[in-house]
């Protein structure tokens, strides 16, 4: 994978962690129950994986973005929606927002080379954050009411 190559895939996952930052925001902001703050540490956790890929993004000699883009129109419109259908639809739709970044951080991983500090930054940062938050989540869903 050239440079450039690797600089789009950056700008990619840039923008579904800044989209996960979105939309966990808004989750926490609608959610009024004890089990908001572990929504908020996960939250603060997608915040320090954007700064980590933006950082990495600046090594590479790219630029990277503050918004998300249209993905995170349509993030934030999935779970604004599950909002209001209650805990249940809006754990769903977080929980699918952690498979899909788990979904592009194994594709990425499995596909050309990557640079050796791009694979680590993915394999031993990113990919398991992401994995963590779908465990909790799932926890959540379980049967702990928000």
């Amino acid at each position: 994978m050239n440079n450039s190559e690797l600089i789009e895939e950056f700008q990619k996952l840039l923008r579904g962690e800044i989209s996960a930052t979105e939309t966990y925001r808004q989750a926490v902001s609608s959610i009024d129950s004890t089990h908001k703050i572990l929504l908020q540490e996960i939250l603060e956790e997608h915040e320090l994986s954007v700064l980590s890929i933006k950082k990495h993004l600046l090594k590479l000699g790219g630029e990277h973005m503050d918004n998300s883009g249209v993905w995170g129109v349509v993030a934030q419109a999935i779970e604004g929606s599950a909002t209001m259908l209650g805990t249940s639809a809006t754990v769903a739709a977080l929980k699918q927002g952690e498979l899909l970044g788990i979904n592009d951080y194994e594709n990425l991983l499995r596909g050309e080379s990557l640079q050796p500090e791009c694979h680590l930054l993915i394999s031993k940062e990113l990919l398991p954050l992401c994995k963590k938050h779908v465990l909790q989540l799932e926890n959540f869903d379980g049967g702990a009411e928000f």
